[in-house]
C-alpha cells in the first residue's frame, strides 16, 4: 500500500510544500517504507471497516509522525505537522457533512441512519458504544473503548491519538446548522470515555 491509497494521498505535496522540493522525495520514500514495516508486523482483525481504519488512517499517520522525529523534528513539531496533515482530510469530510447540515431534515436524516452507519463503521471488534440518548432533540453515545487509542499507545505515541480526536470536531462541524455536536472529552485525553452528543439545531450564542 502507498500514501495515494491512504487518507493522506496528498502527503508527498504536503512535505514539499512544507520541508522544500530537496527532501520531499527522500521522507515520503522513508515514510512509506515505515508505513509498509508496520502494515507487515501488525495483526489487524478481519474486518473491512477495521482494516480500513488502520491501514489507511492510523498506521499512516503514526508512521509520518515516527519519520518526522527521526529526522530530527521535536514531537511538537511532529505532532504540529501530523495535526496539519490530518485537518487537510477532516476539512474534505466537514464539506462532504455540509449536505446534511444545510438539509432541513438534516437532524432527522442522521437520527435515522446514525445507528446503522455506527454498527458498520465501527464495529465491536475496535470500539465499544454506549447508546445513552436519541431523542427529538439530541443524539448521544459513549465510546468506552477505542482502537485508535489503543494502537497509538501500542506503537508508544498515545498523545498522537489526540489528532484524531480532534478531528472529530472538525468534520463534525460541518453538520451546522442542522446538528450542533458537542463533548466533554475523549480517552485519549484522559477522560473516562469518548461522549458525543449531537444536538438538533445550531448552538445558541
Amino acid at each position: 500500500m502507498t500514501y495515494k491509497e491512504t487518507r493522506y494521498f496528498f502527503l508527498e505535496e504536503y512535505l514539499e510544500k512544507e520541508m522544500g522540493k530537496a527532501d520531499t522525495k527522500r521522507l515520503y520514500r522513508k515514510c512509506s517504507e515505515r508505513l509498509e514495516c508496520y502494515l507487515k508486523k501488525t495483526q489487524i482483525p478481519d474486518n473491512k471497516a477495521i482494516k480500513m481504519h488502520v491501514t489507511k488512517s492510523i498506521l499512516p499517520l503514526i508512521a509520518i509522525y515516527k519519520v518526522l522525529q527521526e529526522e530530527g523534528l521535536s514531537k511538537e513539531e511532529a505532532y504540529a505537522h501530523c495535526l496539519a496533515i490530518s485537518k487537510i482530510y477532516a476539512l474534505r469530510k466537514r464539506k462532504s457533512n455540509e449536505r446534511i447540515g444545510k438539509n432541513p431534515i438534516g437532524f432527522f436524516l442522521f437520527k435515522l441512519f446514525c445507528k446503522k452507519v455506527m454498527s458498520k463503521n465501527f464495529p465491536s471488534e475496535g470500539w465499544e458504544v454506549v447508546w445513552k440518548e436519541r431523542n427529538h432533540n439530541k443524539i448521544a453515545f459513549e465510546m468506552h473503548r477505542c482502537i485508535y487509542c489503543e494502537m497509538t499507545k501500542a506503537y508508544g505515541c498515545p498523545e498522537l491519538c489526540t489528532v484524531f480526536c480532534q478531528n472529530d470536531v472538525i468534520t463534525f462541524a460541518g453538520f451546522s446548522p442542522a446538528i450542533y455536536f458537542k463533548r466533554k472529552g475523549t480517552l485519549a485525553e484522559g477522560y473516562p470515555m469518548c461522549d458525543f452528543n449531537f444536538l438538533r439545531g445550531k448552538e445558541e450564542a
